[in-house]
C-alpha cells in the first residue's frame, strides 16, 4: 500500500513538472504567425479588444494591401463588431472609401464563408488574415478548409504586443480561460472540418 502510494505520488509529481515545463509551448502552439506580404486586401476579424483593428490599419498604413474587410456581427441592436472596428480604423486615419463591412458574421467559421464571398464579389486574389495570437491556429484551420480550391492566396498575421502572452499565458486569468477554450473550440473545429465534414 505504502509503495503503491510512493509510485502515485511520484508519477503525479512527474506530471506536474512536464505539465510546468512545457506551459509555454501550450500558448506557442496556438501562434502562427507570417511574415507580410503585399495583398487585395486586409481581413480584420472581430470579437477584439481593438489590437486586431490598430495592427490592420497599420498594415494598411504601411502599405500592404489598398483595402480593409472588418468582419463581425451584431454585438447590440443594430450595432456590429464591423462598424466598431470601422469607426476605431477611420480615427487611426484609415479612409473611409477603403472599408469593407462583413456585418452578419458570430463565428469564426461564419467570419470565414462571408469574408470568401466579399472577396470573390471584389475580385479579390489575396489577402493578409489578422486576428490575435491565441486566435490565430483555429482561424487558419478554418479559412485553410473554406477557401480550399478557390485560388486565393492567404498570409495569416498575429497582432503585435499583444495583450496575450503564449510564452506566460498561465500567469493570468484571462489568459488562462483563453487558452483552456481555445483548445476545447481547436478540437472541436477539427473534428468537425476534417472527420465530419461539416459546415
Amino acid at each position: 500500500m505504502f509503495r503503491r502510494l510512493i509510485l502515485v505520488i511520484a508519477i503525479i509529481l512527474i506530471l506536474a513538472v512536464f505539465l510546468w515545463v512545457n506551459l509555454p509551448a501550450i500558448g506557442h502552439f496556438l501562434v502562427i504567425d507570417e511574415q507580410p506580404k503585399r495583398a487585395d486586401t486586409i481581413i480584420v476579424l472581430g470579437g477584439e479588444r481593438g489590437e486586431r483593428t490598430a495592427y490592420a490599419a497599420g498594415l494598411y498604413h504601411q502599405g500592404y494591401a489598398p483595402a480593409i474587410i472588418f468582419t463581425g456581427g451584431p454585438v447590440y441592436r443594430d450595432i456590429t463588431q464591423a462598424d466598431l472596428m470601422a469607426e476605431h480604423a477611420m480615427a487611426l486615419n484609415t479612409p473611409e472609401p477603403v472599408i469593407i463591412k462583413e456585418t452578419k458574421s458570430l463565428t469564426t467559421y461564419q467570419n470565414a464563408v462571408n469574408s470568401l464571398q466579399l472577396m470573390q464579389e471584389y475580385n479579390f486574389s489575396s489577402a493578409i488574415v489578422v486576428s490575435s495570437p491565441y486566435h490565430m491556429r483555429r482561424v487558419k484551420l478554418i479559412f485553410d478548409k473554406v477557401f480550399q480550391g478557390k485560388n486565393i492566396d492567404l498570409t495569416y498575421c498575429t497582432v503585435d504586443n499583444s495583450w496575450y502572452q503564449p510564452g506566460t499565458w498561465w500567469q493570468a486569468k484571462d489568459s488562462c480561460q483563453i487558452t483552456f477554450m481555445e483548445y476545447l473550440k481547436l478540437g472541436y473545429y477539427y473534428l468537425k472540418l476534417n472527420l465530419f465534414n461539416g459546415t
